[in-house]
């Protein structure tokens, strides 16, 4: 059945044709040309009225009381109350919603809906599926072996040297995606929430506090009145990056800006001493700068670049700043900021670290932030063995969607992956600030909550070679003028 309107036009009546998975889409999609339309209309005479939409996402309303969904009894993740938050942006242009950030003043961490969500078995299957495929084709890319060079490479190497190269390849390329995945799905569920209490007074040095999941720390750090000292290669870069979080509002705190290029041990050095002309109290020393680049970079000091950047300019950080840490009040806090990907390590390749032929970023990454976990727990415990009232500790932000990715397989080929189930930087932060703020001694914090870290971490003979490695290749006889 049809009716016709008084212009003439037939409007769609057809009990024949009717499908709801049709008519509400259509209905909705009007909604939205006649937003666009209206608001250019409207901007063409200079209205002071501006026309916009939003929707709030897949929400579990009495909306889909009658639809085939609710009839299987599936269950959406997000609660309505939550997500209804997308319907109340104000934005100073026409465009459709398609998420939006909590208010500034809502506690940080948002509570996540804990209902089951069938469609999530299907995303964690595409996801695994799209990051194995990932990994062979930079496993491809890199390697680009035969055979016969396998052997012959195992001739010239001893068998325990050989099976420890080729299980962290396994680890790496096979169970590296199990371990994204899981990540994602512990943070599906995670209702963890915590306030940025007063920390007047109190002074963060941090490593690459400027962008990615950094510039939400600081943005944290400062709402809670510290004294946050940043370490920039750039210094313009930190300056342009103060200015923007002032412009917006953030009021609180204090920022120094200060040179660091952990590329290069001497700058790291220059900016410890920068550091302690700066403050004579440090609360906290938050190791944060890493990095993720496909093609093998050896720094001045001659170290492979993720094996220094990521690990051993940290480990000459906390080195130089450990006695005043110690002088400190209360209970000062060095925390590393590693990665769910150090889970994926058998062991430090210590003969192949700087082997330009044997490199490979999708073993050197995690490598590095294995060595900065097993750092993590080994001077936490050298420290609680003297009574040291300076505590140690690991967080990892997660799955984060950041520049760190710009040149792997994932951001290369299947970008749409990452923006769509891996964190914001902002979610990415959280962890980090909790276990800055919150965090003890020894733990290895995950979506705001102590998680265990990998056995090859915990084990206390690799923790001991590691560290006297570090020190060694440093020149350190004495690690912050105590062991």
């Amino acid at each position: 059945m049809t009716a016709t309107t008084r212009d003439g036009h037939k409007s769609s009546k057809d009990k024949e044709q009717f499908d709801h998975m049709v008519a509400y889409p259509v209905s909705k999609s009007a909604q939205v040309m006649f937003t666009l339309y209206l608001n250019d209309k409207l901007k063409s005479i200079n209205s002071n009225v501006e026309v916009l939409a939003a929707h709030p996402g897949i929400v579990d309303t009495d909306i889909f009381n009658e639809t085939t969904v609710r009839k299987f009894k599936l269950q959406f993740r997000k609660a309505d109350t939550l997500k209804s938050r997308s319907t109340i942006v104000v934005t100073f242009s026409p465009r459709i919603i398609d998420s939006c950030l909590p208010p500034d003043n809502l506690p940080v961490g948002a509570p996540a809906d804990s209902s089951s969500v069938p469609y999530c078995v299907l995303c964690v299957v595409v996801i695994y599926l799209v990051l194995k495929y990932c990994c062979w084709i930079s496993f491809r890319n890199s390697r680009n072996v035969c055979c016969e060079e396998v052997l012959d490479e195992a001739k010239t190497m001893s068998t325990s040297t050989y099976f420890q190269k080729w299980f962290n390849y396994f680890t790496c390329y096979c169970l590296g995606p199990c371990y994204a995945i899981l990540d994602i799905v512990i943070n599906y569920w995670n209702n963890t929430t915590f306030e940025l209490d007063d920390r007047k007074g109190q002074v963060a040095v941090m490593s690459g506090g400027h962008r990615g999941i950094g510039a939400f720390v600081t943005r944290d750090l400062l709402k809670t009145d510290m004294h946050v000292i940043l370490g920039c290669r750039r210094i313009e870069d930190g300056r342009r990056f103060v200015s923007s979080l002032r412009e917006r509002g953030v009021t609180g705190g204090k920022v120094t800006i200060l040179s660091l290029d952990l590329a290069s041990l001497e700058s790291v050095r220059n900016f410890a001493e920068a550091v302690l002309r700066e403050t004579s109290v440090i609360n906290y020393l938050i190791n944060n700068a890493g990095i993720i680049t496909s093609e093998f970079k050896e720094t001045k000091d001659k170290f492979e670049s993720h094996w220094q950047v990521n690990y051993l300019g940290h480990f000459l950080l906390s080195h130089l700043l450990l006695p005043t840490l110690r002088s400190s009040p209360g209970h000062p806090k060095i925390v590393n900021v590693s990665s769910v990907a150090h889970n994926t390590v058998w062991s430090i390749p210590y003969q192949t670290l700087n082997d330009k032929e044997q490199f490979d970023h999708m073993v050197a990454y995690p490598v590095s932030k294995s060595a900065q976990v097993m750092f993590t727990l080994y001077l936490n415990d050298k420290l609680k063995s003297i009574s040291s009232n300076v505590e140690v500790l690991a967080a990892h932000p997660g799955i984060v969607d950041t520049d760190i990715f710009s040149e792997t397989t994932v951001r290369k080929y299947f970008s749409i992956i990452s923006r769509l189930f891996f964190k914001t930087t902002e979610q990415g932060a959280k962890p980090i600030v909790y276990a800055i703020l919150y965090g003890k001694g020894g733990e290895y914090i995950g979506n705001c909550a102590p998680q265990s870290p990998s056995s090859t971490s915990r084990d206390s003979s690799q923790q001991l070679q590691l560290f006297d490695h570090s020190k060694n290749s440093l020149g350190i006889s004495l690690f912050g003028n105590i062991f």
